[in-house]
């Protein structure tokens, strides 16, 4: 059975929400739901599609409006295969995003399933990649702060993970010191109480639900 609104909220320190859905989201509605985040001191992470445009870097500054409007902590990118096979592009259109978006937010970069580390000048700002504890090698998610269930897996996609899984995905998020664990497969809601009460045991600072 999956928590409920005001449970989850308050059992999570964060939870990643796409920003698109958030967008069209209605002012009196999404100003309810910034008082309920407030409330709950609840941190909202905004996902989208990395921008590879001039144009499209407006969508960075709609994101900046609306984690300053929704208790936001950071924006969490998805690049394109096209960019991880460039490292030139990839350097570049971080730079630029990270440009964008206000410094009080954090930059995320989920690279997906085949992790790959694009290197950044000093001084680009606080930007952390994203690795999966379950599926990425440990030296990829034991040097980044910041964790995601995806669901992969060799042969299926994994819709329960199950105790197990769960508590071997905290424990190596805990080993890396690790700040957050985001869940993003299919089910994640509906273990939204198992995680809550694994967690509650734990010393990891926060796990998101992708709504």
């Amino acid at each position: 059975q999956r928590l409920s609104e005001p449970e989850w909220l308050s059992a999570f320190q964060s939870s990643e929400w796409d920003f698109m859905s958030l967008l069209e989201i209605k002012l009196p509605a999404r100003r309810a739901l910034a008082r309920r985040l407030r409330a709950a001191r609840h941190s909202v992470v905004l996902s989208m599609a990395l921008p590879e445009s001039e144009p499209a870097l407006e969508r960075v500054t709609l994101a900046g409006e609306l984690l300053s409007d929704l208790s936001g902590l950071a924006l969490l990118v998805r690049p394109s295969k096209r960019v991880a096979r460039s490292e030139e592009s990839g350097r570049a259109l971080l730079i630029s995003v990270r440009r964008e978006l206000p410094r009080d937010f954090a930059l995320w970069v989920d690279p997906g399933e085949v992790f790959f580390r694009v290197e950044l000048p000093s001084g680009a700002g606080e930007i952390h990649w994203v690795a999966d504890p379950l599926w990425h090698t440990r030296s990829q998610w034991g040097s980044t702060p910041i964790h995601k269930l995806h669901g992969w897996h060799e042969a299926r996609w994994i819709r329960y993970y199950g105790d197990a899984q769960l508590k071997l995905a905290i424990k190596r998020s805990l080993q890396a010191g690790a700040s957050h664990l985001l869940v993003g497969h299919s089910k994640r809601e509906e273990e939204s109480r198992t995680l809550s009460e694994i967690l509650g045991s734990s010393s990891l600072k926060s796990a998101g639900q992708k709504r």
